[in-house]
C-alpha cells in the first residue's frame, strides 16, 4: 500500500494519513472525505493549521464511503 508511506505521526503514537491520500485509496472524491469528516461519520484529527488528518485504525474501522 503505497499510502502508508505518505502517513504521518502524531504524539499519540498513532498512523495518520490525510484526507487527500485517503480519498486516493478509497477511489472517491476528496469532497466525499470530507463531507463524512463534516457529518461526524468519519473521526478525523484537526491540525493547528486548519488541516485534517485521520487514524488509519478510523478508517479501517470505518470501510470505505459510497459516493
Amino acid at each position: 500500500m503505497a499510502w502508508i508511506q505518505r502517513m504521518e505521526r502524531e504524539r499519540d503514537d498513532r498512523m495518520y494519513v490525510s484526507p487527500t491520500y485517503l480519498a486516493r485509496y478509497w477511489q472517491v472524491h476528496v469532497n466525499t472525505v470530507y463531507r463524512d469528516i463534516r457529518k461526524g461519520a468519519l473521526p478525523a484529527s484537526r491540525l493547528p493549521g486548519g488541516q485534517f488528518r485521520i487514524a488509519i485504525d478510523d478508517a479501517r474501522r470505518y470501510g470505505r464511503p459510497i459516493e
